[in-house]
C-alpha cells in the first residue's frame, strides 16, 4: 500500500560534485550547478529517490579518478558509490522499510556500469533501486552511516565466513581501516578475543574499539609488550 505522507517539493535542478578531466580529487572535483534531478520514481517502480546527506569518500574512487580518462563519459563524471540520506519517493515495487518519505535510509550505487558511466552518488539527489536501500535508526547519525555499507557488510560476510563466536582468537590485519575497524567491533560482540595489528600512530584508536591486544605493524611480534 502506497504511503499517505505528502513527500516534499523535489527541484528540478541540483547540484553534483563532477569531474571533467584525469586527476586528484582535491584538483579536478568541481561543484556543478543546473544538473537534472533524477526522476521521480513512477508509482509501479522499485526505485527509490534520496535526498542525499552525507557520502563517504572512497580510496578506490580516488585511484579512478587519477588513472581513467574521462573520455569515456558523454557528460561530467560524478563519483562515489556509498550515501546516507532520506528517502523523498519510493515506488510501489520497493521494500516496505524504505518507502514511507523521510526514512533514514543508506545505499550504495552498483559499480559496473552506473559508477563507470559516471552516475555516482556525491550528489543533493540520487535514484536507486530499492534492492540497494536500507533503513536505519533515526538515532544513528547520518556521517557515521555514510560508510557503512561496503565496509560493514565485508566485514560481516567475513566472520559469518569464519564462523567467529566466543572462545575464538582473531588476529585483524588492519585494525584501523575501514574494514578492520568494523571487523574488531563485530569480533567483540561475538565474544571473541581480538589481536589487532597497526600503527604506532593508531594504536589508541585501536585500543579504543576494546581489542584485547595490539600489534605494531613494523614491529616483530617477539619484541611487543602488553
Amino acid at each position: 500500500m502506497a504511503s499517505a505522507t505528502q513527500p516534499p517539493a523535489i527541484p528540478p535542478t541540483m547540484r553534483a560534485w563532477v569531474r571533467r578531466r584525469r586527476g586528484p580529487a582535491r584538483s579536478v572535483l568541481e561543484l556543478a550547478t543546473g544538473l537534472r534531478t533524477p526522476a521521480v520514481p513512477p508509482r509501479s517502480s522499485s526505485d527509490v529517490l534520496i535526498r542525499v546527506s552525507h557520502v563517504s569518500l572512497q580510496f578506490t574512487t580516488e585511484m579512478v579518478m587519477k588513472t581513467v580518462p574521462n573520455l569515456p563519459f558523454t557528460g561530467p563524471w560524478i563519483p562515489e558509490i556509498e550515501l546516507s540520506g532520506e528517502v523523498v519517493v519510493a515506488g510501489e515495487g520497493a521494500p516496505a522499510e524504505v518507502r514511507e518519505p523521510g526514512t533514514h535510509v543508506v545505499a550504495f550505487q552498483s559499480v559496473p556500469w552506473r559508477l563507470l558511466a559516471g552516475h555516482g552518488v556525491l550528489a543533493e539527489y540520487v535514484r536507486l533501486p530499492g534492492s540497494q536501500v536500507a533503513r536505519i535508526d533515526s538515532s544513528l547519525d547520518m556521517a557515521s552511516a555514510s560508510g557503512i555499507i561496503c565496509s560493514g557488510s565485508t566485514a560481516l560476510k567475513m566472520i559469518r565466513t569464519a564462523g567467529v563466536r566466543e572462545g575464538h582468537t582473531v588476529l585483524v590485519n588492519g585494525a584501523s581501516g575501514s574494514i578492520g575497524s568494523v571487523l574488531v567491533q563485530l569480533c567483540k560482540l561475538r565474544g571473541a578475543k581480538v589481536v589487532g595489528v597497526a600503527s604506532g600512530g593508531n594504536e589508541a584508536m585501536v585500543r579504543g574499539m576494546g581489542v584485547d591486544e595490539v600489534w605494531q605493524r613494523f614491529i616483530p611480534v617477539g619484541l611487543h609488550k602488553e
